[in-house]
């Protein structure tokens, strides 16, 4: 059995054709702003279940944790493909960033509340840490989608 041939500018129109599908790609994955924009809410209002009682706090708490795990189960349906960014080791530091950012702040944010009790103190807490969370996470997920242009 034989190869076609296969001319210089063939291959040249092959590639330039996978470089603009990576870049149909990479716009494709990425999560839509207001994915984002929910997941931060989530945050935010896990932060300011600490201001409610022990019983209310479970409740909420475990109703948001819930809804997380259903919005990242739910990825997929929003961004159509089964990409997703924390499985990419070009994402990862973008990811761990985030985690290292945010989650010191939540928990300065916490104690400070359980020391003074003021609700003011979560309600800042809860506005930063939705901010850090959407511009964060825009980084992330422009990081993951240059990854794959680029044909990590």
């Amino acid at each position: 059995m034989e190869t076609p041939e296969v001319t210089a500018a063939e291959a040249r129109r092959a590639l330039e054709q996978l470089g603009k599908d990576r870049g149909r790609a990479a716009v494709r994955i990425t999560a839509p702003w207001w994915y984002l924009l929910m997941e931060g809410l989530l945050l935010a209002a896990f932060i300011l279940c600490f201001a409610l009682s022990d019983p209310g706090f479970y409740i909420g708490a475990n109703a948001i944790g819930f809804s997380y795990i259903v919005l990242g189960l739910l990825r997929r349906v929003f961004t159509r493909t089964t990409a997703e960014p924390w499985s990419d080791a070009r994402t990862w530091r973008g990811g761990l960033v985030q985690v290292a950012i945010i989650v010191p702040v939540m928990a300065v944010g916490v104690l400070a509340h359980r020391q003074v009790d003021e609700l003011w103190i979560l309600v800042v807490t809860a506005a930063v840490v939705l901010a850090l969370k959407l511009v964060l996470g825009v980084r992330m997920e422009r990081a993951f989608a240059r990854s794959v242009a680029q044909g990590a």
